[in-house]
């Protein structure tokens, strides 16, 4: 639906006139397309470059055409529609002739008829045939390649109405079949098909073979008159300033696009950076909050060990005993330090986080927590430290005032 959106969007702006965003947004389409899913719509993608290679053309962007031309091509075959591929193909011959790479043109405008032919579609190749003649019909050693594709096109095609013309569009055969009369000195065959090529509404480009060929005929005929008439409408039609209004008109064009692509490019980068960007901090965020979660398990995990440790240690054990026994029993110096120890070895910020300089712990309240945190109940305590469940509480609430500053 994005691809199809933006094409629409794309063939607006190219009706409307204005190219660069035209191809901007094919250029969108083609990037929104995912080409490696199973259902990837190809034809559809095939078009959109092939609108491309269109514009191209017209702004002189001859090797940017091919190249979309190529994947229209490319497309096209993967959609399984074997004409548009031999199509497209067969007009990527048109910018290589205008860059004076013939042979290449050559080459697959003979491939393009072959295949037109192989896949049933013969009819059509006339369209590589026309350009075909474009090319030999100034070599004086293949005139024999021209009079057979001719020969083959007024045979064979089905171009021609009842009365044997062609419609306006494809009058431009006409030029070439008077090269060749006049190439083989047929100057009165010449001019008459030259003459042919006319038709109405026809620009100064399109005149301009015509008056060349007839300008042409009369100079071989050595008619003063004709050839100042045709030499004048030809000069007209070459008119150097008409050549440097296009000429100025392509390089507007062309600077228009490639200002407008490099601002797509820069815009395109600048939202892959901002993407990155973003997919870095997400990763980010998800690492510290995987982190942070792991961190807080190891510390519950680890408290619950170290919990484990306290309580199943010796010296608790030893002092659980001591508290239990009938009569009573006491521990010594010893198991107090050993209960110092054990507490301040396996939390070592254990007697930091319990002093305070204002109200430091005595002997005896230091014990105390010592016990609170190996999970000695207030009866063992006073029985160990050979005094009263009160008095241990009374410990218990004056310690709460001193760490925390609130009563409890």
């Amino acid at each position: 639906e994005r691809v199809m959106a933006h094409y629409l969007l794309g063939c607006t702006y190219r009706d409307l006139g204005e190219t660069p965003r035209a191809i901007d947004c094919f250029l969108d389409a083609i990037n929104a397309a995912d080409t490696t899913s199973k259902d990837c719509d190809y034809l559809t993608i095939s078009t959109v470059y092939s609108q491309m290679a269109r514009l191209y053309g017209k702004q002189l962007l001859l090797t940017y055409e091919i190249e979309a031309r190529r994947q229209a091509s490319h497309y096209a075959v993967l959609a399984n529609h074997i004409f548009y591929a031999i199509y497209n193909k067969s007009l990527s011959a048109g910018p290589y002739i205008l860059m004076n790479k013939k042979d290449s043109a050559e080459l697959i405008l003979k491939e393009t008829i072959n295949l037109y032919r192989k896949h049933g579609y013969q009819q059509y190749s006339y369209l590589s045939y026309f350009q075909l003649l474009h090319l030999l019909v100034d070599q004086k050693d293949r005139l024999q390649e021209v009079k057979y594709i001719i020969d083959w096109f007024e045979a064979e095609s089905d171009l021609f109405n009842e009365n044997h013309e062609l419609p306006p569009s494809k009058r431009q055969y006409y030029y070439y079949k008077g090269k060749y009369y006049e190439a083989i000195n047929l100057l009165d065959s010449a001019e008459y098909y030259y003459r042919k090529v006319y038709r109405s509404g026809m620009t100064a480009v399109q005149n301009n073979p015509m008056f060349q060929g007839l300008l042409s005929v009369f100079q071989k005929r050595h008619q003063a008159d004709s050839i100042a008439k045709y030499a004048q409408l030809y000069c007209e039609a070459n008119d150097s300033s008409i050549a440097l209004k296009d000429r100025d008109l392509t390089a507007q064009i062309a600077a228009s696009y490639n200002y407008n692509h490099q601002k797509y490019l820069a815009e395109k980068r600048r939202l892959e950076a901002l993407v990155a960007w973003l997919l870095v901090a997400l990763i980010i965020v998800v690492v510290i909050a995987v982190g942070l979660v792991f961190f807080r398990k190891y510390l519950n995990l680890r408290k619950i060990a170290v919990d484990y440790r306290l309580r199943n240690a010796e010296v608790t054990k030893r002092l659980r005993r001591l508290a239990l026994s009938n009569p009573p029993q006491y521990p010594d110096l010893s198991d107090w330090e050993e209960l110092r120890n054990l507490v301040e070895r396996e939390i070592p910020d254990f007697r930091p986080t319990l002093n305070n300089s204002e109200h430091p712990l005595s002997e005896m309240e230091y014990d105390v927590c010592l016990m609170v945190r190996v999970h000695l109940n207030p009866k063992m305590m006073a029985d160990l430290k050979q005094t009263t469940p009160s008095n241990i509480s009374n410990i218990r609430k004056r310690l709460y005032q001193k760490i925390f500053h609130k009563e409890g």
